[in-house]
Parts: structure tokens; C-alpha cells; sequence
């Protein structure tokens, strides 16, 4: 999701045009200014409102990614905490 938004692109929008196509979402968030990747939850990505598309996307795996964070069991731990809370509730 992080890539996708760094384009421009609106993760909705690609579900609408293409549903059913999206089986695995790579869950990663991204800064406002667009340059670093952040655990799940702490950038600008709105994980609830793209979740709720998740049956029109086709999502069957949701994968936590976060590229060279600087402690990857801290960043999968807030990142699960978040979608815990907030997602998969």
C-alpha cells in the first residue's frame, strides 16, 4: 500500500477499477512526506477505509511489511497491535 500511495494512486480506486484482482495486500505505511516506511498505523496510509474494500479487492492474505526498519520486532509488533485494534477486530 505504501508504493501505491507514494504514486498517487488510491488503493480504492485500483479496487474499484479491477476488483476481484488484489488476493495479497502488502500492508506497509509511509511518512507524509512520502520518503520513509513506518510500522502499520503510525504514517498516512487509512488502513480502515482500505480494509473495508477488501472483499471487492479479492484480499486473502494480508502481509505486514516494513523494508529495513531499524527493529523489525518492534515495527511487527506496533504494526500488529494496530491492525489488532483497529482492523481485525
Amino acid at each position: 500500500m505504501a508504493w501505491v500511495t507514494k504514486a498517487g494512486v488510491d488503493p480504492v480506486a485500483l479496487f474499484k477499477a479491477h476488483p476481484g484482482r488484489f488476493p495479497l495486500f502488502h500492508v506497509k505505511d509511509i511518512d507524509k512526506e512520502l520518503l520513509a516506511l513506518k510500522p502499520v498505523g503510525d504514517g498516512i496510509i487509512d488502513f480502515k477505509r482500505i480494509f473495508k474494500h477488501a472483499k471487492k479487492a479479492g484480499l486473502k492474505y494480508p502481509m505486514i511489511e516494513h523494508d529495513n526498519p531499524a527493529d523489525a520486532f518492534d515495527s511487527l509488533s506496533r504494526s500488529m497491535g494496530y491492525l489488532k485494534k483497529n482492523i481485525l477486530k
